[in-house]
């Protein structure tokens, strides 16, 4: 692991679930990149936060960009509240049967005796996370919602009746990649991730994967701007990258990967048309 993700998740969860962990020196140049890298990612408050905590924040960081701890408290909640309100729910899956199956558990649940609404959102979170991860996102702030969401409203959720959930829509490796990063990279303990019943041998690489293709990338670009050599994207060029970079993660569910990979295949064919 280089020292721009370890310092990257480490002050993420430092940001967002006050969790210190070490830190490592960079040059200003490799900050600031790491910085733009996080704003890209929607996760960059918690990265400023983080080295706001860290030693290096008053080296880093001017004084008019740092915030009290009420202000990151209330900015958490926000961040988190506006998440819930217009992320959730609920996810559409691309294959039609996993869609359903997941509809029908919302309304089974709606319409049960003791309605678990704790239950049905973090559901909607594991599901929402790996939707994205098909359409060629791997969202950091996806699985900081769920680390805060176990935090605050995790005494809430039935677990049990979560698991029989996750093994009715296969998600259990989903699952156990979420639960597996959360401890990871994060400081969580298993204890707080009852959802995971099993390590993810992989979840690690998974993580470096996307940064290191994500950050190159936003170098890349970076690159072409400041030698104004940039060559126009259209959406269909997205939709192809999104499929490609989609099937990476189809072990997790390759059902539903199947779907994403021609659904993004079919809007990329779609815009060339247009």
């Amino acid at each position: 692991m280089t020292i721009d993700l370890s310092n990257f998740l480490s002050l993420l969860a430092t940001g967002a679930f006050d969790t210190p962990l070490d830190v490592q020196p960079m040059s200003r140049f490799k900050w600031q990149r790491l910085m733009r890298f996080a704003e890209n990612e929607e996760v960059g408050e918690f990265l400023r936060y983080g080295i706001q905590r860290s030693i290096y924040g008053e080296e880093i960081l001017s004084k008019n960009t740092r915030l009290t701890s009420d202000q990151m408290f209330d900015f958490r909640h926000n961040v988190y509240a506006d998440f819930v309100n217009n992320v959730l729910p609920v996810t559409r899956f691309s294959n039609t049967m996993l869609r359903r199956k997941l509809r029908k558990v919302f309304e089974d649940e709606v319409h049960s005796y003791n309605t678990q609404m704790p239950k049905l959102a973090l559901l909607d979170m594991i599901c929402h996370f790996i939707k994205q991860a098909f359409d060629g996102i791997f969202s950091f702030l996806d699985i900081l919602m769920i680390g805060l969401y176990l935090r605050q409203e995790g005494d809430k959720v039935d677990f049990n009746g979560l698991d029989d959930d996750i093994a009715t829509l296969n998600l259990k490796k989903v699952a156990n990649l979420i639960g597996t990063i959360l401890v990871n990279s994060f400081g969580f303990s298993r204890d707080e991730i009852q959802f995971c019943k099993d390590i993810d041998e992989n979840a690690d690489d998974i993580v470096r994967h996307y940064f290191y293709l994500a950050f190159n990338e936003q170098i890349s670009i970076r690159h072409k701007e400041m030698t104004q050599s940039q060559t126009a994207m259209g959406a269909h060029d997205h939709s192809r990258i999104s499929a490609k970079r989609g099937w990476y993660y189809a072990r997790y569910h390759r059902v539903e990967a199947v779907s994403s990979y021609w659904a993004n295949i079919f809007n990329s064919i779609t815009m060339v048309e247009e």
